[in-house]
């Protein structure tokens, strides 16, 4: 025989559970955005030596970067740093969101030409050349994508942010009741 359970047997249960506290942030998510904005200051100031003095450049086009040239370049390491800057200090907001993965896949679309290089850099008889200047560029720009991207999505699991607390809501113990 199967006994019904009211609420007055399993209110002070419920009422006695502990409240599921948010995962505790990896290292990465705290490195992440202050590495961003240093990696963006430097990576700027090469490119603006770069857009004054002329930036190195290989393959059919003599471009570091594609669609980002010149002072482009510089103003998306701008726009790196600053919006680095601000998923790190800013509260929770969907147009910060936007605006950080906009930027990183930016740069990742900035760089394409990483992929010659590496044939030509590992393979050198195969007739791709290879600017040593250039793949260091190329890859400076992905690195900024990665860490702009990576700051992202610290930023999107915040606890603040409405991913983690429709998360959160799942393992809330009234949930399962």
């Amino acid at each position: 025989m199967r006994q019904e359970l009211s609420w007055w047997d399993i209110g002070p249960q419920i009422a006695s559970a502990e409240w599921p506290h948010p995962p505790v942030a990896p290292r990465w998510m705290v490195w992440t955005p202050p590495a961003a904005v240093l990696w963006a200051l430097v990576y700027g100031a090469v490119r603006v030596w770069w857009a004054i003095h002329g930036a190195p450049g290989s393959g059919p086009m003599h471009l570091d970067l594609i669609v980002f040239t010149g002072w482009g370049a510089v103003g998306l390491c701008a726009a790196a740093a600053l919006v680095a800057f601000a998923l790190r200090i800013a509260p929770w907001k969907w147009p910060l969101l936007v605006a950080g993965w906009a930027v990183c896949a930016a740069h990742l679309a900035a760089c394409p030409i990483l992929l010659l290089d590496l044939v030509g850099g590992l393979l050198p008889g195969v007739g791709v050349a290879f600017d040593p200047k250039a793949f260091a560029s190329r890859a400076a720009c992905l690195i900024e994508g990665i860490l702009v991207g990576a700051s992202t999505v610290a930023y999107r699991r915040m606890p603040q942010s409405p991913a983690v607390w429709f998360a959160w809501v799942r393992r809330w113990p009234l949930a399962s009741v």
